[in-house]
């Protein structure tokens, strides 16, 4: 008989904190494992917070009276007390009292998803939920990031864009983006709506900081800066550094921001967050199909130059393939199948090749490579592009990201914007211009 004892069989019991979703922060957004972290009813709660917050800021939320002078139901709860910050964070009365202070107008959100794992259930949560909270949703399905934000600047009453995404973090991982209408980082005040944040500890792999929970005077305080101690990443695009860092098998950077917590009673009760009364309306539109119009505008026709794109997004590569048919070129795409399963980087001669650019799994972003194998830099690119405009398109001017590692097109003469001018961060447009530009000039050698 066995009398093997049964502590080697007793389940792990965890603790309280273990079991509470924590998702990690990115550039633009969250992200976390899906199904251990990110689940759907997460998602939901994530996408009230994100349409509540959003729908504050309209012209009716601008027009407020200072927190001093709002009514007294603004001071005071149910039962008559006052209630210090911390204590209202705690309890999730901020969210009811931040759901009274709305715009008649309903925000306008765009949603798209791309093909990260997970990211059609988490698209259906998120769009679900801000139904449910009052947002019109213009649903740009399956879509890349410069597709997403191309289709928010078309919307013209659009607030934000919302981007189902796992690019960036680990296997398996899938979170949420949010951009605004010239795809910068949305700031959200998580605490408002009873979601902790805590920062990295000091000493931590890869990051120095404070450790503490955010909690100091107002929303937006933080306690401390993490940043990332690997003198490595000044030479990679802010938006991959996470992705850079956990290659490098260090996952300090995605998180360095911080980590959100949530707590028990938000995961018991996320359908009860509503924050209005009425539903919103969602409209489908054909975003890929509205965005392969624009890229024609970009795109030369009947070019012999041999170009070669470098990629790991099947999105891209139908994109560049439907490009080489639809405008006649020769274009040599090269898929991560067949470059060893990973953006091949590095200054290699191209052979043949006259010119040779690399798309990030974020397509915002493009390394641009001359016949010689020399990566330019994004100011250089830039300085070129300005430098070799014609009178055709002297509505465009180039300049160099804020990391430098970013190429953005300003264009005034965009037909249907939305907008009176538009900034443009986007790889295949970029590169299309570029090969439009080299009939006549040449790269920097």
């Amino acid at each position: 008989m066995n009398l093997q004892s049964t502590e080697t069989h007793r389940p792990k019991v965890h603790t309280a904190a273990e079991r509470l979703p924590r998702l990690r922060r990115s550039a633009f957004g969250v992200r976390g494992a899906w199904l251990n972290d990110i689940t759907r009813p997460i998602a939901e709660l994530l996408a009230s917070v994100i349409s509540d917050h959003l729908a504050g800021q309209g012209p009716a939320a601008r027009q407020r009276p200072p927190a001093g002078q709002r009514p007294l139901a603004w001071q005071r709860s149910a039962d008559g007390r006052t209630h210090t910050d911390s204590q209202r964070y705690e309890n999730g009365q901020a969210f009811t009292e931040a759901a009274e202070d709305h715009s008649s107008q309903p925000v306008v959100l765009v949603v798209g998803f791309d093909d990260s794992p997970g990211a059609p259930d988490i698209f259906a949560g998120i769009t679900s939920a801000l139904l449910r909270n009052g947002a019109d949703v213009a649903d740009a399905g399956h879509c890349t990031a410069a597709s997403l934000l191309h289709a928010c600047r078309r919307q013209r009453n659009a607030a934000a864009a919302l981007f189902v995404t796992g690019i960036g973090g680990r296997a398996g991982d899938i979170g949420v983006d949010i951009y605004d209408r010239f795809g910068h980082a949305v700031s959200i005040p998580w605490r408002r709506y009873g979601l902790s944040i805590q920062l990295p500890c000091a000493g931590a792999k890869g990051v120095v900081g404070v450790a503490a929970t955010a909690g100091g005077k107002g929303e937006h305080s933080s306690p401390a800066v993490s940043l990332p101690t690997n003198a490595s990443l000044s030479a990679v695009p802010y938006s991959d550094r996470f992705f850079a860092q956990q290659n490098a098998g260090n996952d300090g950077v995605l998180g360095s921001d911080g980590v959100i917590v949530i707590p028990k009673h938000l995961l018991s009760s996320t359908r009860s967050l509503r924050s209005v009364r009425h539903s919103g309306t969602r409209r489908a539109f054909d975003a890929e199909a509205d965005y392969r119009r624009r890229l024609l505008r970009w795109w030369p026709a009947d070019v012999a130059t041999a170009l070669e794109v470098v990629t790991t997004s099947r999105r891209t590569e139908q994109r560049l393939r439907w490009l080489a048919a639809e405008r006649n070129l020769n274009i040599h795409v090269i898929t991560s199948e067949n470059s060893g399963g990973g953006i091949p980087m590095g200054t290699t001669t191209l052979g043949h090749f006259d010119l040779r650019t690399t798309v990030n799994p974020d397509d915002r972003f493009v390394t641009i490579q001359t016949a010689r194998g020399r990566t330019l830099s994004a100011a250089e690119v830039a300085d070129w592009i300005n430098r070799s405009v014609h009178p055709g398109i002297r509505h465009v001017t180039a300049h160099p990201g804020f990391d430098y590692q970013t190429v953005i097109l300003t264009d005034i003469a965009e037909p249907n914007s939305a907008d009176g001018q538009e900034q443009i961060c986007d790889a295949l447009i970029v590169t299309g211009l570029v090969l439009t530009l080299t009939l006549q000039y040449r790269l920097p050698s």
